[in-house]
């Protein structure tokens, strides 16, 4: 490892320990990385716009998703 670069292993305890209500992972092949709630959404929450599950093209990407999510969960606003 380069000083100063983050692992995926880090990255993934980050967003965790930013976002405890999700499950953080990163594909296999290190192309996707996505989020699963830790719970199961009521019908209610879904139409309010809270995803259950989230994939994003970077871990940056996915940090930013998982921030709108908390938000809105937060705020009760519907998409």
């Amino acid at each position: 490892m380069v000083d100063g670069a983050v692992t995926a292993a880090e990255r993934i305890a980050a967003l965790e320990a930013a976002h405890p209500g999700w499950a953080v992972w990163r594909s296999r092949q290190g192309v996707m990385w996505g989020a699963t709630r830790r719970r199961d959404l009521s019908f209610r929450e879904i139409e309010r716009g809270l995803d259950q599950s989230l994939v994003c093209d970077s871990a940056d990407e996915l940090a930013e998703r998982l921030g709108e999510q908390d938000a809105r969960e937060r705020s009760g606003a519907v998409r």
